[in-house]
């Protein structure tokens, strides 16, 4: 069975653009880090595991008849679990052991009731002890621990519906709001307490109008084009509509967590944002040099195959994995890049992602990382085949027992590269 990551193209999205000519304010207690792209670019590598971290461990997720990972899902890792939302005819939340794969037990339950979800996409807050679902009412959040138990609910007085892109704290809870008109790029990040009451908002980017905003609706035949990011996370996935001889991108903005900042990064930006209570500032900036697209000008004109946009991201405190196009996405001629930016040195590498990451560390199969954990280590999954397939053309090597008991149709195996 092949396994990927399920494209959650929230009801409410929000749409901007990008460029690194603007100006925030906020406070950023750091400098604006710049990552090297142009020059790596003209350079390609092998990247390492050795680049991620020191540590390299590979996790088979246990395969049962309750705990089967569907072909569309969504995956948070913990310090100590391993959170799964299966998406389409099998809707369930999944939870597993992080260091021996072990499936543990289903959180909530499906269906229609106060007490049940629709929609099994799920939330983790900062110490992942708390994990929680919309319930069908789309009213606030039910909180649940790690082994299934009922821990209340949260944001009861806020219609979650119109808050897809949220980060939860301990006790404050991020809420990413609908910008309020078609032509504004700017959005509306309200901090709330967990009972609902909105303590505090900024505003991202002003009152900045978009050139080509995206449409509020279509007529006549409409054609859906998606693109899955280079690293996999489907929260990073980018839509291409084509109506009426016109085409068209969503803008999707993700904030997240690194360490205790809240980030935001716009799709296909090269720029990513720190925001705090008083506003937003640049943390980090990718320099494109020549590649350069001015991300402004999508839905006006038509990249070249020289131009390079940043797909998707990974980061944790210490360094930044990327997804890197060279060309347009959404064209099937498009060459595919992962890059690593370490921020203590300032270096940038640059590889080919059908290369993937080499593990220098164990020396087991190459993987591609699609996120980070709560606790800052770098997460992927391979699915059994590439496993096997890896196994059949390495007889002699030493391998984990677990590798000869693995079947196609087991769950993927979790790789976690930590410092």
């Amino acid at each position: 069975m092949r396994y990927h990551h399920f494209f959650y193209l929230a009801a409410c999205v929000v749409f901007g653009a990008c460029a690194t000519k603007n100006s925030g304010h906020g406070n950023d207690s750091g400098q604006v880090a710049t990552v090297d792209v142009a020059s790596s670019f003209d350079n390609p590598v092998q990247l390492s595991a050795s680049q991620l971290g020191s540590k390299i461990t590979f996790v088979p997720l246990e395969t049962t008849d309750t705990s089967l990972i569907s072909n569309n899902y969504l995956i948070t890792v913990t310090d100590r679990n391993v959170v799964v939302s299966n998406f389409g005819s099998e809707s369930n939340v999944l939870v597993f052991d992080r260091n021996s794969g072990r499936f543990l037990n289903h959180i909530g339950q499906f269906g229609g009731g106060p007490d049940d979800f629709r929609n099994p996409y799920h939330l983790i807050d900062s110490k992942g002890s708390r994990i929680f679902l919309r319930p069908a009412s789309g009213s606030g959040l039910m909180a649940f621990t790690p082994d299934g138990k009922p821990s209340g609910k949260i944001l009861e007085t806020i219609n979650m519906s119109f808050y897809p892109n949220t980060v939860i704290s301990d006790s404050l809870a991020w809420l990413g709001g609908m910008k309020d008109a078609n032509d504004d790029r700017g959005e509306t990040l309200r901090m709330a307490t967990m009972s609902g009451e909105v303590i505090d908002s900024v505003r991202i980017f002003g009152n900045q109008k978009l050139a080509a905003p995206f449409p509020n609706s279509f007529t006549g035949k409409t054609d859906y084009k998606y693109f899955i990011p280079i690293l996999g996370d489907p929260l990073q996935s980018v839509a291409q509509v084509t109506n009426n001889g016109m085409t068209y991108v969503n803008f999707q903005p993700v904030i997240y967590r690194v360490g205790n900042r809240i980030k935001l990064r716009e799709t296909l930006c090269d720029t990513i944002y720190n925001v705090t209570p008083d506003g937003w500032s640049h943390s980090i900036i990718f320099d494109m040099g020549k590649h350069r697209f001015p991300i402004e000008d999508l839905n006006t004109r038509t990249p070249s195959s020289s131009h390079l946009f940043v797909t998707d991201m990974a980061e944790t405190e210490s360094k930044l994995l990327f997804g890197l196009s060279e060309g347009w996405p959404m064209d099937d001629n498009h060459t595919e890049y992962i890059g690593i930016f370490d921020k203590a040195s300032g270096t940038t590498s640059i590889g080919r992602a059908s290369d993937a990451i080499k593990d220098d560390i164990s020396g087991f199969i190459s993987f591609i990382p699609s996120h980070t954990s709560t606790d800052g280590a770098f997460v992927g999954f391979i699915s059994p085949e590439e496993v096997i397939t890896w196994r059949e053309e390495h007889p002699d090597s030493k391998l984990p027992a677990w590798v000869s008991r693995l079947k196609s149709d087991d769950n993927p195996v979790m790789v976690i590269v930590s410092e």
